[in-house]
């Protein structure tokens, strides 16, 4: 999965935009797809891709997180991630 801070109209970051999701890997797995924001992770806000990696890095392999979402069309959404490894 690759994400993007997006700005919100007020100009302040709005989250961290999913701009590529890999098939059959976590993100795909879970329902989330091109184009959603994420808001929160596990509870913790993620205002931007750097939270959102910083986030991550805390969080173990095979652990199961609520991701929080509001997808292209305006609507929120949470699913639950069962993170994967990162490669490498």
């Amino acid at each position: 999965m690759e994400v993007e801070t997006v700005t919100g109209a007020s100009g302040q970051s709005a989250g961290a935009g999913i701009v590529a999701v890999t098939p059959g890997g976590a993100a795909a797995t879970a329902g989330l797809r091109t184009g959603d924001v994420i808001t929160a992770v596990n509870g913790t806000p993620t205002p931007d891709s750097e939270t959102l990696a910083g986030v991550l890095a805390g969080l173990q392999p095979g652990q199961r997180v609520p991701v929080n979402v509001t997808r292209a069309n305006g609507s929120t959404a949470t699913v639950t991630v069962t993170l994967g490894q990162l490669p490498g």
